[in-house]
């Protein structure tokens, strides 16, 4: 992947009080992938990378040009320990026609606190913490849907499995989606 495009993107926490986690903006880096090949055929498309305060939030594999596509977000389970799923079904995707990205939830993954596991500390016994954390959640998924529906697609679709599926359904009931499978 080579380097093309860095650029600032507001973030759009829906006017929560404190914002995404202090996320002044969402800022994205555009790769452009030149000679994927799937089936003898050359598959072009993006990569895009959407970082925001505390690193990397979202990856996203875009098809330049084709804003009449679905954007769909896929979004992890608890404690995942790599985005194998996501990143397969994002390839699956692109490769046949439309925008795909996949998200970091909140201490998973590239967000995980340093020398712990993808997921330690997400849910506690501190009720207030859980639902703060799962709310963080939701609104970081909200502000990618945001950048998509601007930037990308008029469509925005949202998968998710177990923890995601529960972001995906919270994310459903705040946000008007064109589709959601949890």
């Amino acid at each position: 992947f080579r380097r093309v495009l860095f650029r600032s993107i507001p973030d759009y926490s829906h006017g929560s009080p404190r914002g995404a986690a202090g996320y002044s903006r969402v800022q994205t880096a555009i790769y452009q992938s030149k000679n994927s090949r799937r089936n003898c055929r050359v598959d072009r498309h993006k990569t895009v990378a959407i970082s925001g305060a505390d690193g990397r939030l979202a990856t996203a594999r875009l098809r330049p040009g084709r804003r009449d596509l679905p954007f769909v977000l896929f979004i992890h389970g608890l404690a995942s320990p790599r985005p194998w799923y996501e990143e397969h079904r994002c390839r699956a995707l692109t490769a046949r026609g439309a925008h795909a990205a996949r998200i970091d939830l909140p201490l998973h993954l590239r967000r995980r606190r340093p020398g712990s596991r993808s997921g330690d500390g997400f849910i506690q016994a501190d009720l207030t913490w859980t639902r703060e954390i799962v709310r963080q959640s939701v609104e970081d998924c909200a502000a990618v849907l945001a950048w998509a529906r601007r930037e990308v697609s008029d469509r925005v679709e949202v998968c998710g499995t177990s923890l995601g599926g529960l972001v995906a359904l919270l994310l459903a009931a705040q946000l008007e989606l064109d589709a959601v499978v949890a």
